[in-house]
């Protein structure tokens, strides 16, 4: 607080909005769907300006910092806490386009490639068709809204300035990777498993009939059947990611936390 004459200016408003800000600015720049290139930064801007500005005024606080150095520090872990919040469901994105390259390759299309914006790269054909279909399932689920709601908290119990990383939340990222590499596998191994057999079945019939140019039919063969199957399993596919992005609100659960054990104090 300032005192000026008689009268108390109080900024702590003001330093809830800045940390909140921050928070709100790594929660976008990391969400899966809205923290892209194809959505404008000045739309990511004011939506943080808009919600920092909504909560602030619900009475929220914020300790106030002994120096600079402390207050760069706040704004820094609220920063961090908010791309963290951001990208728990960019770790199932992950997975399911390790899948689809995986499966590209497998199959024979791992040179079909298209520039990913998102991701600032050239990917496979068959990885953005998982992430795309990802993204659809995670806002139609409102998955968004979980996250928006992890970092928006409760009026009083937001921890502004108190969240610190340690080793729990290694943890829980930890955890995260581990699962997003068991969804890579699940979704993957029906068409990896089909492409090894008809390989194998088409060694068999070289062997036996040395007359088949096997080369010209494998290739065409091995794409038809690898999106065969991929499109059989898709359902299974879409069960699996909506399974994934339901645990979504006990990860974020996870870390909050951490943040609500201490009340901040004005």
């Amino acid at each position: 607080m300032i005192q000026l004459g008689s009268d108390i200016l109080n900024l702590n408003p003001i330093l809830v909005w800045i940390l909140l800000m921050s928070r709100f600015s790594g929660v976008f720049l990391a969400l899966p769907g809205v923290g892209t290139e194809q959505i404008s930064p000045a739309f990511r801007l004011w939506a943080a300006i808009t919600l920092s500005i909504g909560i602030t005024f619900t009475g929220a606080t914020a300790p106030e910092p002994a120096h600079l150095g402390e207050l760069i520090l706040m704004i820094g872990a609220e920063f961090s806490l908010g791309y963290l919040l951001g990208s728990i469901p960019a770790y199932i994105m992950g997975g399911l386009a390790v899948s689809g390259q995986v499966v590209a390759g497998a199959i024979g299309l791992g040179q079909a490639n298209m520039i990913d914006p998102s991701l600032g790269g050239s990917v496979s054909v068959l990885a953005k068709l998982n992430t795309l279909v990802a993204t659809v399932i995670f806002l139609a689920i409102d998955g968004h809204h979980i996250i928006i709601r992890a970092a928006s908290g409760n009026p009083g119990e937001l921890g502004l300035g108190l969240w610190r990383a340690d080793v729990e939340i290694a943890t829980i990222l930890q955890a995260q990777l581990v699962s997003s590499f068991e969804l890579a596998l699940r979704v993957s191994a029906p068409i990896l498993v089909t492409t090894l057999v008809t390989q194998f079945v088409l060694g068999l019939i070289t062997k036996f009939i040395p007359q088949v140019n096997i080369f010209i039919i494998s290739l065409p063969l091995s794409v038809m059947i690898g999106l065969y199957i991929m499109a059989y399993t898709f359902d299974g596919l879409a069960q699996f990611t909506v399974k994934e992005f339901a645990k979504i609100e006990e990860v974020t659960g996870s870390i909050y936390p951490t943040l609500v054990q201490t009340p901040a104090t004005p």
